[in-house]
C-alpha cells in the first residue's frame, strides 16, 4: 500500500510539459497560455498579441504526399535560425474518397 502512495506521489510531482509555437523551447502547462488555439508562453503571446503577422506559406499534405509536413517545419527552423518568429497553424479536411488531408499555414512577422 505504501508504494501505491508513493507512485501517486511521484505522479502528482511530475508536470505536464508543452511546447511554445513560436520558440519551440519547452514550459510547464501552467505556464503556457493558448491563445486562438496556439501554446504559446509569456513572451510569445505578448508578441502574438502585439505584432502583425503575415502568411508566408501554405502546404497541403495527404497520405501520398506526407513530406510537405516536414518542408513546412524546415522552413519554420530556417526563419528562427534568421532569428524571425513564426508559428504554424494547421487545418484538417476530408477529400472524396475519405484520405485526410491537413493544411499546413506559416505565419511569420510582418516586415
Amino acid at each position: 500500500m505504501l508504494t501505491f502512495f508513493k507512485k501517486i506521489l511521484f505522479r502528482q510531482k511530475i508536470a505536464a510539459q508543452s511546447i511554445c509555437c513560436i520558440c519551440n523551447k519547452q514550459f510547464s502547462d501552467s505556464e503556457m497560455v493558448t491563445i486562438d488555439t496556439l501554446a504559446l508562453c509569456p513572451p510569445d503571446s505578448n508578441l502574438y498579441k502585439n505584432s502583425n503577422w503575415e502568411l508566408t506559406k501554405e502546404l497541403r499534405s495527404d497520405p501520398t504526399d506526407p513530406d510537405n509536413a516536414l518542408h513546412i517545419q524546415e522552413l519554420k527552423d530556417q526563419l528562427a535560425s534568421e532569428g524571425k518568429p513564426s508559428y504554424i497553424k494547421s487545418d484538417y479536411s476530408q477529400d472524396s474518397e475519405g484520405h485526410i488531408i491537413t493544411t499546413f499555414q506559416l505565419f511569420s512577422l510582418s516586415e
